[in-house]
């Protein structure tokens, strides 16, 4: 397992814009955190709020939402965390 940063294309909804990102890929992470406020300006809205466990046992409760992600040349829709910048 590893923690590296990665560049991907974070897309609105819709698959129809996508904007370049750089991410923090931890390999043991079940989820993905993506800025707040890059997913608000790809209109990507949270479709409800969920619980995580961090590494450290600490737990926090943020929205989550769904979008487009291109990496690598493939594109797929996948669960995001709103997260901070």
């Amino acid at each position: 397992m590893g923690v590296f940063t990665v560049t991907i294309q974070a897309g609105d909804p819709t698959g129809e814009r996508f904007v370049p990102v750089s991410v923090l890929v931890d390999t043991g992470a079940s989820y993905t955190t993506l800025p707040s406020a890059l997913l608000r300006d790809l209109g990507v809205q949270p479709i409800g709020k969920q619980q995580f466990m961090l590494a450290s046992g600490q737990t926090m409760t943020k929205d989550i939402g769904e979008t487009r992600v291109r990496l690598d040349g493939k594109e797929g829709t996948t669960v995001v965390v709103f997260g901070d910048s």
